[in-house]
């Protein structure tokens, strides 16, 4: 990246602000008790923010699209400045610069294009949702085996604790 450290790590500590990364310090007692860095990915939270930025970016299409299929638009081929409807009429359909008569637009490709990319976001919007949907699987399955493992230990412990108590009654 040909980035010094210190750029490095104002870098990670702005993502680690916004939760995307994390890290563990550990002194390393051998070389003079420096800390040691060890950096993490935030996988779940990344996905999460870059599916918010996603759905911001597909409600600023849809609406685009909407003014687009309602709105007429108007254009100067000499300038190729667009203008919309009302400002077409306040300049009597006159380009404001060079005075050529404004001819109406062809919104059709626009639309079609536009259409293609609201398409193609709400694809990656779903193999997000997906990969948060593994994810928290993922997540899920571990707290389980973590519980499981709570479980066996307090009921280990509670055992060893019955244990202890049936030895003091007998001693009585």
């Amino acid at each position: 990246l040909n980035l010094t450290i210190n750029q490095t790590r104002n870098m990670l500590y702005k993502l680690a602000d916004r939760g995307l990364v994390g890290f563990v310090r550990k002194k390393d007692k051998k070389k003079g008790g420096w800390y040691t860095y060890f950096w993490t990915l935030m996988v779940k939270k990344s996905l999460e923010r870059f599916k918010e930025k996603i759905e911001e970016e597909l409600k600023q299409l849809n609406n685009y699209l909407s003014n687009r299929a309602i709105g007429r638009y108007y254009y100067c081929k000499n300038c190729h400045i667009e203008y919309n409807e009302e400002s077409a009429m306040l300049n009597d359909y006159t380009c404001p610069e060079c005075g050529e008569v404004l001819e109406i637009k062809d919104n059709s490709t626009i639309i079609a294009q536009t259409k293609n990319d609201v398409k193609k976001l709400e694809n990656n919007l779903s193999q997000i949702n997906q990969e948060i949907g593994v994810i928290n699987e993922k997540d899920q399955k571990s707290k389980d085996r973590r519980v499981k493992i709570e479980l066996k230990k307090k009921q280990e412990e509670r055992l060893k604790n019955r244990k202890e108590r049936e030895k003091e009654r007998r001693k009585e």
